[in-house]
């Protein structure tokens, strides 16, 4: 016998004459009167304990459409009346109501499984009483790698670890250890959480890694027992028939930052967050604003950048359309350009040799008075190298003549626009104390500095990648992401 059942995840409100049903990825809409919607609403409060599938078409005739719709979106789903009696009282079943594709097929494999707990976790004794508890097949192993793994006939479908990340943040994700080294800093002890606490987070991270396989979720547990839930992010990229010219719609800095922060917020990945570290409230950022950026580097040292400039907007862009592909390279190691429509903004193939094609002098750049207050109010004296190179990108060097050192900036950029930025984060760690390599400059042993005559030409750089030779392209994944909520460009692989 086969029960209709109203889902969970799926809420929905009355306004404007129309009914709304919402879930987490779903709207659908369909237009009553307020006293037809009263109704429904008490149809809905039936089906949330189940109702007999043929029971129900006969007690609501005049709602049979609206009930196929709601079965057709998922609203309302049929499971057997013997597997719901089965497994309705059982701690995991809301889970699987509120986030299961298919409640049936899901149930099946809760059954099936088993859960192996390593004996000496801290909540290893609390979870196999969870577990028992809800009938889920367990064993405690006395040596294991992870502290949860989930299998069927002996073969393992998924793991959870638990740690201390940088931030002292309780971290729970379903990936092995050897793929957790990078933010891993240290175990979860009695001080931080009780074992039955942590083993209520862990049951629900299990159930969900079982039924969610494809979209695995992360938690982190602050101080405070704050609970943030994330999806964890592998970085792909692969071959695809989407044109490098594809048009994107215009969007003002802001909204692309924004939109690089609603990833971080959403997304578990080597980027860890903007304006995370402790240090950056005790900044001193009158007159120039400071951007930092807390990410986890190829050999899994965890780095904070420091950005800063005059221009908060110019910042915003400057970390959208160059800052942003550098972290990627550093994090993920391998090279990305961010393209909009036909032209490349920035590209990680970062040359220091090419050939040197013009000289630009300080005194050229719009910001020059401005630049030479600032240098002479924090007693700094600096020489500026700004060089043209023949790849079209320009290389910033900078004396401290006070030192005798010479720092060159790690990162050659193709518009002039950003120079003054450059400059203004040089000017900015030296009053906050940061180092300059946290500030993207390095120290040069020995340096030839050029000068060349003639005119400095255009700055502006506009190359059609179609053009571009003996370079293979690929689309991310991360693109696709970022351009659903508001990123301006697209993030490409390149290849040699």
């Amino acid at each position: 016998m086969n029960y209709l059942k109203y889902r969970s995840a799926f809420r929905f409100y009355y306004k404007d004459n129309k009914m709304f049903f919402v879930s987490h990825n779903q709207k659908f809409t369909i237009k009553i009167d307020e006293e037809e919607y009263v109704k429904i609403h008490r149809m809905l409060g039936v089906f949330a304990d189940g109702l007999e599938e043929k029971q129900a078409y006969e007690a609501y005739p005049q709602y049979k459409k609206i009930i196929d719709f709601l079965r057709k979106i998922g609203m309302i789903y049929s499971i057997d009346l013997a597997l719901l009696r089965k497994h309705q009282d059982k701690l995991y079943y809301p889970i699987i109501e509120t986030q299961s594709n298919s409640i049936t097929d899901d149930l099946s494999v809760i059954e099936a499984c088993t859960v192996e707990i390593r004996e000496d976790f801290l909540a290893a004794t609390e979870i196999a009483n969870l577990c028992a508890m809800n009938d889920v097949s367990y064993r405690l192993l006395k040596h294991s790698e992870e502290d949860l793994v989930v299998s069927i006939n002996n073969s393992r479908i998924k793991v959870i670890n638990n740690f201390l990340n940088a931030n002292n943040e309780i971290i729970i994700a379903p990936k092995e250890k050897s793929k957790l080294l990078y933010m891993r800093e240290k175990s979860v002890s009695r001080d931080k959480i009780t074992p039955k606490l942590l083993s209520k987070f862990n049951f629900y991270s299990l159930i969900e890694a079982i039924i969610l396989r494809e979209e695995e979720s992360v938690f982190l547990i602050n101080d405070e027992l704050e609970v943030k839930k994330k999806k964890w992010f592998n970085l792909n990229s692969f071959n695809t028939k989407e044109q490098l010219t594809e048009e994107l719609s215009d969007s003002d800095s802001i909204k692309s930052l924004n939109a690089l922060e609603i990833f971080l917020d959403t997304y578990c990945s080597r980027i860890q967050s903007f304006n995370g570290n402790p240090e950056y409230g005790i900044y001193n950022q009158l007159p120039l604003q400071v951007f930092t950026i807390q990410y986890y580097s190829t050999d899994n040292k965890l780095v904070n950048m420091y950005l800063a400039d005059l221009n908060y907007e110019r910042l915003s862009k400057y970390v959208t359309e160059v800052v942003f592909a550098e972290v990627l390279r550093e994090s993920y190691g391998n090279h990305y350009t961010i393209l909009q429509n036909e032209k490349i903004i920035h590209d990680t193939v970062n040359s220091y040799t090419n050939t040197v094609v013009k000289k630009v002098e300080l005194e050229e750049l719009e910001e020059f008075e401005t630049i030479q207050e600032l240098l002479a109010e924090r007693n700094i004296a600096v020489y500026t190298s700004i060089e043209l190179q023949d790849d079209g990108k320009y290389r910033i060097r900078i004396t401290d003549q006070q030192l005798d050192k010479v720092y060159q900036y790690k990162i050659p950029i193709y518009q002039l626009e950003y120079i003054p930025g450059v400059i203004y984060t040089f000017i900015s760690s030296i009053e906050n104390g940061i180092e300059l390599e946290k500030a993207g400059f390095f120290e040069l042993e020995l340096i030839n500095q050029r000068r060349l005559n003639g005119n400095y030409g255009s700055a502006e750089h506009n190359v059609n990648v179609l053009n571009r030779n003996n370079i293979s392209w690929n689309h991310t994944n991360i693109s696709s992401i970022l351009k659903e909520i508001g990123f301006a460009y697209n993030v490409w692989e390149m290849r040699a």
